[in-house]
């Protein structure tokens, strides 16, 4: 193996995504490892890339899946590691690693809630992940457990919001 762990992202101009990879490359450089950043569009420019990182025998990889639920087979991967952030994948050698979403929607909710606030609007993306789900599961039950009506602005794209969804209280 080879002291080079790959990333791989889904784009690369995303802050969150530098900023949680700059951390990664901070803790691997500690440890003597290389670390390189890849870019891509879709699932199968991602399988295409991990199986270039396993080819020249990476030691791991990082991947922050384009798509919920991604499926890596082990013919790709070879015996390299893959470290999936945000986003579940299946496969044999795939460690999935994120926050607790439900509690951070939970959290935020609550903070809202503390200082005084029972209006609380909940803004997030139509898109269907793990990270997006939970944050909203959170904010919803706090809500209700806080006798509280929550309401949901849905972003259709990223740059643009364009449904409103009220609960029943």
């Amino acid at each position: 193996k080879s002291a080079m762990v790959g990333a791989i992202v889904p784009q690369a101009s995303s802050p969150f995504f530098m900023d949680l990879l700059g951390g990664v490359r901070d803790a691997l450089r500690r440890d003597g490892f290389r670390f390189v950043i890849a870019t891509v569009d879709d699932e199968a420019e991602m399988k295409s890339m991990i199986g270039e990182f396993a080819a020249r025998r990476f030691n791991a990889a990082v991947l922050v899946p384009p798509d919920e639920g991604l499926t890596i087979p082990r013919q790709i991967t070879g015996d390299m590691r893959l470290v999936s952030l945000l986003s579940e994948c299946a496969g044999d050698n795939v460690t999935f690693i994120a926050p607790d979403e439900f509690r951070t929607g939970q959290d935020a909710t609550q903070l809202l809630i503390a200082k005084n606030h029972r209006s609380i609007l909940h803004l997030t993306y139509n898109r269907d992940s793990h990270a997006i789900r939970n944050r909203r599961q959170g904010y919803e039950q706090t809500m209700r457990d806080n006798g509280l009506k929550h309401r949901a602005l849905i972003a259709e794209r990223d740059d643009v919001i364009t449904t409103l969804r009220d609960s029943k209280a």
